[in-house]
């Protein structure tokens, strides 16, 4: 019997050290095959017994995306086009499944870890679903950590909905406002946020949450993520150590620090993780969005995902080595990037920057 498989999408000539890590989780946690689409100058940097790699050259044309790349706000040099590449990633994945004849398609950003996923594909197909499925972070915002898809034509409707806007700052909020004018369209994966506080805000937006009964589950949109091991490094300022335990702003929809701190997770002997709240609600976790990007150190040992996930269960904040080198790495870049384009700017700013840093 054919295996299921998670399709993963990376544009750009080289593939990250924490995305090829990510690729060899999933393989070995995930219980689907692992297919990465990319252009064909990542074909040597696959480990091809382990993943089906496709190059994009194969069937993908950029022009319809490229007419919507202008209505995108947030910039597009930030971090070599990273929100040109969140949204273009769709395109990809319909013409793919155009070109190949692809009824349905379970697709995971590469910061994902994903556990036992076959059994999520398996509820959903047995459930009738029809459409996209995908969790959301906040009412306006769509995270598509995880995306499910069976019916191409909702994916086409997503991004042609991009022509009727006039701009919008990234694909997350594209994502919702779509939703918001076709909830008919898609459903919502259950998150542990959606679990706890059963906010009605989604249904009084006329937007539907799949039970976590019928899909045997819920999924990661980012609030787990970065409780577990914290924001990208990137984003975190050099005078500070990156740590987990991170907190979006207070919303209605999303779980406090101190509803966070309820949370155990735990790695069963069959590859599954288990997430439990106050001990009385435990729940299938199908992903882990790993902002941090520590995949490397997760893959590295053994120990390690277990390490990751019991440091998450302790009330005390934890500093990951492995995110404070990134961090480094990251300022040290993008510090000759700046100082080679904008000499005296870089200057000024490194000056303020150190003081700061050796006064703190």
């Amino acid at each position: 019997m054919t295996r299921q498989k998670v399709v993963y999408v990376y544009l750009g000539e080289k593939l990250p050290k924490y995305a090829k890590a990510s690729l060899e989780i999933a393989a070995l946690y995930s219980g689907l095959d692992v297919t990465l689409l990319g252009n064909s100058i990542l074909s040597n940097q696959v480990n091809k017994n382990k993943i089906e790699f496709i190059s994009i050259e194969d069937f993908y044309n950029s022009i319809n995306f490229m007419e919507i790349v202008p209505k995108i706000n947030y910039s597009l040099n930030f971090r070599n086009g990273f929100w040109s590449k969140t949204l273009e990633r769709f395109f990809v994945l319909q013409q793919y499944m155009d070109f190949y004849k692809v009824q349905k398609i379970f697709h995971a950003e590469l910061d994902q870890l994903l556990f036992r996923c076959d059994r999520l594909l398996k509820s959903l197909e047995d459930s009738q679903f029809k459409g996209l499925a995908l969790p959301f972070h906040t009412i306006d915002l769509g995270i598509a950590s995880v995306f499910y898809c069976n019916d191409v034509k909702s994916l086409e409707s997503m991004l042609n909905f991009a022509n009727v806007l006039p701009s919008f700052n990234n694909e997350m909020e594209l994502i919702a406002q779509w939703a918001a004018s076709n909830p008919h369209m898609l459903k919502l994966f259950p998150t542990i946020a959606s679990e706890v506080k059963r906010s009605d805000l989604f249904h009084r937006s006329g937007l539907e949450i799949l039970s976590s009964t019928e899909i045997g589950g819920i999924v990661d949109a980012a609030q787990i993520g970065q409780w577990v091991a914290g924001q990208d490094p990137r984003n975190v300022n050099i005078s500070k150590s990156p740590q987990n335990k991170y907190v979006s702003s207070p919303s209605e929809e999303i779980l406090s620090r101190n509803d966070l701190l309820n949370l155990d997770l735990r790695l069963t002997s069959d590859g599954s993780l288990r997430v439990s709240y106050e001990a009385s609600k435990t729940y299938n976790l199908y992903n882990i969005h790993l902002h941090s990007k520590i995949h490397p150190w997760v893959v590295k040992s053994h120990n390690n995902l277990n390490k990751l996930l019991n440091d998450s269960n302790k009330s005390e904040p934890i500093t990951f080595s492995a995110s404070r080198r990134i961090q480094i790495s990251n300022f040290i870049n993008t510090g000759f990037n700046s100082v080679s384009h904008h000499p005296i700017e870089f200057l000024n700013r490194f000056i303020s920057r150190l003081f700061k840093f050796m006064t703190d």
